[in-house]
């Protein structure tokens, strides 16, 4: 791979923006939810569908949060 400088997660994100956390063998480890949408009970439907597709977790549902960070 070619040598690349790199960001801090946080920084290359906007100020309402969404980030998934994967691990080097492709599992979602967590779900950067922005402050903003903190207080919200489900994160957005497309973001949702993203994890249950690839990732094989649902992360509306409450018996998943222990898994994600």
């Amino acid at each position: 791979m070619a040598k690349h400088d790199y960001m801090g997660f946080s920084e290359t994100l906007e100020e309402d923006d969404y980030g998934l956390i994967v691990s080097k063998d492709g599992t979602i480890k967590g779900i950067w939810v922005p402050e903003s949408m903190e207080d919200l009970d489900e994160l957005p439907f497309n973001l949702a569908s993203l994890c249950e597709t690839y990732f094989g977790v649902d992360p509306n549902d409450n018996a998943n949060l222990a898994s994600l960070h």
